[in-house]
């Protein structure tokens, strides 16, 4: 090889080693192809870190507990609808006539107000914080709660009888089977009992004994 070749191959040789060093020094340093769409995505709206990094709400919950409570709290809810529902069919199911209708409407009321109360009290108790519903579970507020909800019963009671007599006295025979038939525990129930203290917790309006439906059919004779 001529000697005026020489420094040419070695500057050749000393470009080549250059950039195959700095091939391996981008690879090192640039980000995976693994994360570059993650990095682009948060380029592109920088909201997703903040949610990505945020931990999901209420996480020290276990899912049963608060899919639990979002069930009672959507019971709570619902008293109002499903009373004024059952007081709608039963009202359909009398097939009341002219007269009959405003004694029925002064009845509705006293369920749809004692709707509302229950449902309210049903909202707050779905409301107490975590120290105040462990100090609900003691025996004497227990005791203390059980009381009260007796006293707004009869107080209830005492609202519904006048309107109640008013309305049964003008049915008829065929009316009042109707309504003993089932419309007027169907319309009660949900007020008597509300539901936190319904199925779950083995309501005796609710159930019957061992759980069972009070409409239920008695158990089979054991064979002789």
């Amino acid at each position: 090889m001529p000697k005026t070749l020489l420094p040419m191959v070695a500057s050749l040789l000393l470009c080549g080693t250059a950039t195959a060093a700095l091939i391996v020094t981008n690879a090192s340093a640039g980000p995976s192809t693994e994360t570059r769409p993650v990095m682009v995505a948060l380029a592109e709206a920088p909201h997703l870190g903040t949610v990505m990094a945020a931990p999901p709400a209420d996480a020290g919950a276990a899912p049963g507990m608060r899919d639990m409570r979002g069930r009672r709290g959507a019971m709570c809810g619902e008293i109002g609808a499903r009373t004024a529902g059952r007081l709608a069919y039963l009202e359909t199911r009398l097939d009341l006539a002219a007269a009959q209708t405003p004694l029925f409407d002064r009845w509705k009321n006293t369920q749809m107000a004692a709707a509302r109360r229950l449902q309210d009290k049903c909202d707050a108790r779905m409301k107490m914080d975590k120290p105040m519903r462990a100090a609900a579970r003691t025996p004497l507020e227990r005791l203390a709660r059980e009381e009260e909800m007796l006293k707004a019963r009869l107080a209830d009671i005492s609202a519904e009888r006048p309107a109640l007599q008013a309305l049964y006295g003008s049915l008829t025979d065929e009316q009042k089977a109707e309504f003993g038939r089932g419309g007027h525990r169907m319309a009660m129930r949900m007020m008597r009992h509300g539901p936190m203290n319904g199925p779950m917790r083995g309501s005796p309006g609710m159930q019957g004994p061992a759980g069972t439906p009070p409409d239920a059919p008695p158990p089979p004779a054991p064979p002789q």
